[in-house]
């Protein structure tokens, strides 16, 4: 069976092409290598790549492009993901061919900006090793993903963070007031001693959880913190330091639905409960970490906002020839 039916395409009324790469055996895509389809992709274009057994390698985006996997946990039949082992944005010094572009669905290694890209977004992904920009990138979101990795900022400029579940992670290098880190769960080891930045300065921390993880690190000074939540951390005790702000719930229990220890569990449910201290404790009156907001984390399945087959079924395994084939599917989008 071929599995490009993992993904069930939409037609379009745009004159953007759509591209389909799948690396499996007997594939009935239009390309079996991700670089490939990229490099025969015009700005504009959309890729949609097909979970796999195989790992996809490294690929260079050096054009404005939508990159849609099947999701890090896709909640179907055959729950094959996209993977990803590092995305390089851009190839050429002082080119930001990547700007403006959306990675979404897939697991993925590093992601590494080469060249300062701008206006890119990364959401619903699974990011194991690290995550890193040029100074010169701007506007780039991490939204919605899971975030098992380090996040190198460089003192790129307006960067959002929103909305991410982070475990043992940590955001380095940053001292521009336009980064802002809005409704995220951090998590690291109880007793650990783990900070979630290191050389962090004038950002702004909204509606966070801090578990196990205090952002309380080495050279963290002059940030804004207002309405976060901390517990059992080395260092509780926000704002601290030089940094400002209000409305902190400190050394608090999140209550959380289901998650008894720190860690990414595709088993757990990261909602707080209605009883807990962060339920609709938020600045803009909705439910600190990554469930609040305006974007709240949709489910853990990292399924992006497109139609995709999640089951089929053979209903006459044997035919005479010349016979037609009776196969039924079930198709959903994800939210």
């Amino acid at each position: 069976m071929c599995t490009i039916l993992s993904l069930l395409f939409l037609a379009t009324c745009s004159f953007a092409g759509v591209l389909t790469v799948d690396n499996n055996t007997n594939s009935a895509a239009q390309y079996t290598s991700l670089q490939s389809a990229i490099n025969a992709a015009v700005p504009g274009d959309t890729i949609y790549v097909s979970g796999s057994t195989l790992n996809y390698g490294n690929s260079t985006i050096n054009k404005r492009l939508t990159l849609f996997g099947t999701g890090y946990n896709p909640n179907k039949q055959q729950p094959l993901t996209s993977m990803i082992t590092t995305f390089f944005l851009d190839s050429v010094n002082s080119v930001s061919g990547s700007s403006g572009s959306l990675i979404a669905g897939f697991n993925i290694s590093t992601v590494t900006d080469n060249s300062g890209a701008k206006n890119v977004r990364m959401e619903r992904n699974y990011f194991t090793s690290g995550i890193s920009f040029q100074a010169s990138a701007s506007g780039c979101v991490l939204r919605n993903n899971l975030i098992y990795a380090s996040i190198t900022a460089n003192y790129c400029t307006n960067l959002l963070i929103e909305n991410n579940i982070l475990y043992q992670s940590t955001t380095y290098y940053s001292n521009q007031p336009s980064v802002v880190m809005s409704h995220n769960l951090f998590m690291g080891n109880v007793g650990g001693n783990h900070y979630s930045l290191y050389q962090v300065s004038s950002a702004t921390l909204l509606n966070n959880i801090f578990w196990g993880t205090s952002p309380l690190g080495t050279f963290v000074t002059g940030l804004v913190f207002n309405n976060n939540l901390t517990f059992q951390t080395a260092n509780d005790a926000i704002p601290g330091g030089a940094n400002s702000g209000a409305a902190n719930l400190v050394s608090t229990n999140p209550q959380f639905v289901n998650a008894p220890t720190p860690g990414i569990n595709f088993s757990y449910d990261y909602n707080v409960s209605n009883a807990s201290a962060a339920n609709n404790a938020g600045t803009d009156g909705t439910d600190l970490g990554a469930f609040g907001g305006a974007t709240p984390l949709p489910n853990l399945t990292g399924m992006p906002p497109i139609p995709q087959m999640v089951e089929m079924t053979v209903n006459t395994p044997v035919i005479a020839p010349g016979a037609n084939l009776n196969v039924s599917f079930k198709a959903k989008k994800n939210n």
